[in-house]
């Protein structure tokens, strides 16, 4: 629903490609960014070439380079979905007992001119408005459907910039709060990320509203089981 078939999907923060895959599927094909080597080469042996391309490089603001911190528990477990290149990003966790760093290559997606784009997926711990401003040209061109996963742990005030940034670009925001489609007006931090652990976005244009009405749709009757095209 939030793809488009005839459009690319682009995925940032690939990991081990779970959206990847999914994104491929309902897209005329996808573009992943993935800095970790491990991941990155991993995804090229599964998605390069047959409809999907796979970037070893960071999405941001600009073409460069960025240390990323990769966190472990105290085990001496990766704990790679917790990896950034956010510096805001205090890395606090339980689970998080030292990083280990590694320089990796960014680069903005409005380098690659896309020529269409209809879905972009965000997972960068922190660093999302960063790389929406890196996409902004290709964003408020093709206007396509986000899925941002945001919350403050990863950025200070990090929703109140990204609700900022996305109103600028004419989007609106939305969560889904059981069988509920909420506004990120009314994300509460106790109750939805305390309590629920909240933390994905879904971000429409205001041209777009077709989109919204599906939405509320799917994820009113999903209960029943029964999903409406």
């Amino acid at each position: 629903m939030l793809c488009d078939p005839e459009r690319t999907g682009i995925d940032v923060g690939a990991k081990v490609g779970m959206y990847t895959y999914r994104i491929r599927a309902s897209s005329s094909d996808v573009l992943a960014f993935e800095p970790i080597p491990l991941f990155h080469t991993m995804l090229k042996k599964v998605f390069d070439g047959k409809r999907g391309r796979i970037e070893r490089v960071a999405a941001s603001c600009s073409h460069g380079t960025a240390t990323l911190r990769m966190p472990f528990d105290h085990a001496g477990d990766a704990q790679f979905g917790r990896s950034t290149i956010d510096r805001a990003n205090p890395l606090i966790h339980h689970q998080v007992a030292r990083t280990e760093d590694i320089e990796v290559e960014t680069r903005t997606i409005d380098e690659y001119q896309l020529p269409s784009v209809g879905f972009i997926k965000v997972d960068v711990e922190g660093h999302e408005v960063a790389v929406l401003e890196g996409a902004a040209n290709t964003i408020d061109r093709h206007k396509p459907n986000l899925l941002i996963e945001c919350n403050d742990d990863h950025q200070p005030d990090g929703r109140a910039k990204l609700t900022a940034w996305l109103d600028a670009h004419g989007y609106d925001a939305f969560f889904v709060d059981g069988h509920a489609v909420k506004s990120i007006d009314q994300y509460d931090r106790v109750e939805h990320w305390d309590k629920q652990t909240i933390e994905n976005f879904i971000c429409i244009h205001r041209s777009r509203p077709d989109v919204h009405v599906k939405l509320v749709a799917r994820v009113a009757v999903a209960r029943m089981g029964k999903v409406p095209q």
